[in-house]
């Protein structure tokens, strides 16, 4: 391939040019970042929204151009385009161009696995929970001495970047490896780590079935000899799991005795979740997370089995991971200060939203608990409408606003309004009046879960940055 043919002779190449397009998106980011510190000149482009990535973008000194124009590509030895401007029915006109005259063009997990396939790479892979665990891991196998490329969809704040790129053998690649349009079956890693298989993305896998066939091929990437660690207590990730080839290790963790790894004495506070482990029914003693929740208590046992997998010893992997400080948008505390509690989460499926309102409630049993979402995509509120409205009902109170489509969807059957009205619940049209309604009803000791894979973050931010006065309602 070419782009595998420029990799390999790149000290023979004076400094090649790639564009990508999307770029802003968090993996996008991520790859701008390793092309750039392997010495491609990199530009990209993108809409005028403003995402967190801008400023990361900004830091590297990448050039970003806020528009799509066939003039933005010129100079360009090669494309990379996110997934979600291949195909449209609208071409893109950077690609339209580009295919015109012939210019290489890569998708994002195309490229993607041309880095990874030549290293010794570690998967991340499930339905919720890839970008902590890869981003805990990462960190962790980082403060080891492993020296590992990671490229995360989500900012890890020890980085304050959503990447990083290794230098020494034996070469770790932590990859957040996403299923979205099949794309983690580009990877080929050493070991995959599955934290769950709930059905999701409807308008790529129109059955649980067929997402569940996807997970099979994924661990049917694995290389001969390779490692499975799984969270044992799902019955979908033990049925996928079961289709791997028979020399594979298969290493559980979960709450079951019956599992090699098993997570017990999970205790949660604001400070984080604390948890003892048993490794073949040997105590491993305790370990500690700052990162709130049982959920995180599983990730963290996940990255101590790859650790262990790995040959590090037990004390180092307990300090190591101690140091690992979250991700943005990951259960964010964005208000320090006297007031409501405001937290920006990143979830848009129903048992992420259900897990969330639960790691809230744990460590703020006091509290009352409520949440402000923006679906995303008009499809999944579709499929997975009774779940979402399940999810959103353990909140004390929950607001909807207007559905999120991105670049996938602009409109659907099934939208915001319909989940506001099935919920009683109120529904925002625009980010101004969320934060005027949120402004008045907000109370000092509540806690408010922002959630969604849109752009709900702003009002987040901007509830967060004010004052409130200390009021109880009558």
């Amino acid at each position: 391939m070419v782009l595998e043919r420029i990799l390999s002779n790149l000290n023979n190449l004076s400094s090649p040019r790639v564009h990508l397009v999307g770029i802003k998106g968090v993996g996008m980011t991520g790859l701008a970042q390793l092309l750039k510190t392997r010495g491609f000149r990199v530009s990209g482009s993108d809409t005028h929204e403003k995402f967190f990535t801008d400023t990361i973008l900004k830091h590297l000194k990448i050039q970003v151009i806020e528009h799509f124009s066939a003039k933005n590509i010129r100079g360009a030895d090669f494309i990379i385009s996110s997934n979600a401007y291949l195909g449209q029915k609208l071409l893109n006109p950077e690609i339209a161009v580009a295919r015109k005259k012939r210019i290489p063009i890569f998708s994002y997990p195309d490229a993607v696995a041309q880095l990874f396939n030549n290293s010794y790479g570690i998967a991340v892979a499930g339905s919720h929970g890839k970008s902590t665990l890869s981003a805990m891991l990462a960190v962790t196998l980082e403060k080891l001495g492993a020296d590992p490329t990671a490229l995360i969809g989500a900012e890890v704040l020890n980085w304050k970047t959503t990447a990083r790129t290794g230098k020494k053998p034996p070469y770790y690649f932590v990859l957040e490896a996403d299923e979205y349009k099949k794309a983690f079956l580009k990877y080929k890693p050493k070991i995959i780590v599955i934290t769950s298989a709930d059905w999701d993305h409807p308008d790529v896998f129109p059955s649980p079935k067929s997402y569940r066939a996807a997970f099979i091929s994924f661990i049917k990437q694995l290389a001969p000899g390779g490692i499975i660690v799984f969270w044992g207590d799902d019955p979908e990730v033990q049925k996928i799991v079961s289709y791997a080839a028979k020399k594979t290790e298969k290493i559980s963790y979960g709450n079951s005795s019956s599992h090699t790894i098993q997570v017990t004495s999970v205790n949660v506070s604001p400070r984080g979740a604390s948890f003892s482990i048993t490794y073949k029914e040997k105590s491993l003693g305790q370990f500690h997370t700052a990162l709130i929740g049982r959920r995180n208590a599983s990730n963290a046992t996940a990255v101590i089995t790859v650790c262990l997998s790995l040959g590090f010893t037990t004390n180092a992997i307990r300090k190591a991971l101690a140091t690992f400080r979250g991700t943005r948008r990951r259960f964010e505390v964005l208000s320090h200060k006297k007031g409501p509690l405001i937290i920006d989460d990143y979830g848009h499926h129903p048992a992420e939203i259900k897990a969330t309102i639960h790691a809230a409630r744990e460590a703020f049993p006091k509290r009352r608990i409520l949440i402000l979402f923006q679906p995303h995509t008009f499809s999944r509120t579709q499929a997975l409408f009774p779940d979402f409205v399940a999810a959103l009902t353990t909140a004390d109170k929950a607001y909807i606003l207007t559905t999120y489509g991105s670049a996938r969807e602009q409109k659907g059957v099934v939208g915001s309004q319909d989940l506001a009205k099935a919920l009683g619940s109120p529904y925002f049209e625009t980010h101004q009046s969320a934060i005027r309604y949120l402004s008045r009803e907000l109370q000092p000791r509540d806690v408010l879960l922002a959630m969604g894979a849109g752009n709900q973050w702003q009002i987040a931010k901007k509830l967060a940055a004010q004052k409130f006065e200390r009021r109880e309602k009558s």
